[in-house]
């Protein structure tokens, strides 16, 4: 995890902005200059403006094997929670790991996809309680 530090947060506005141009950025490391490839200068920017937003920031690689609570606190639920989503509605793919095959190991994939999946279940139901609401305020009105 990252966090900006007390004092950063005007030079990390001034960071994000320049990366967020699509110029190209040359970065040096003791003797030697190189310029960063365009995936990198992206990846930075984004960090840079989400630090100069005062956010945390956690990098991982997309196919990084979680525990569960690692999970559980990236859903914002708790370890049993997350333990019952994965036991009994099968959700989320896990495989045991251990010498007796009691930890539960999911992937930082699976779990984002999950997440994405409710977040975007969540838009479509207030979508369409949205309509229902508003013609019950407007039978109710006469």
């Amino acid at each position: 995890m990252i966090d900006p530090e007390e004092g950063e947060l005007g030079l990390l506005r001034e960071l994000a902005s320049a990366l967020a141009k699509s110029e190209p950025v040359v970065v040096s490391c003791g003797h030697m200059e190189m310029q960063l490839p365009p995936s990198a200068r992206d990846g930075l920017s984004r960090v840079a403006s989400y630090l100069a937003a005062d956010s945390s920031v956690a990098i991982e690689p997309y196919d990084e094997e979680l525990t569960t609570q690692e999970a559980a606190d990236l859903l914002g639920v708790s370890r049993p929670y997350f333990i019952r989503l994965l036991e009994d509605k099968k959700i989320i793919p896990f495989e045991k790991v251990g010498v007796h095959g009691k930890h539960r190991r999911v992937n930082l994939r699976d779990v984002l996809s999950y997440r994405d999946g409710r977040a975007l279940d969540a838009v479509q139901e207030s979508r369409e309680l949205a309509p229902s609401s508003v013609e019950a305020e407007t039978t109710s009105a006469y």
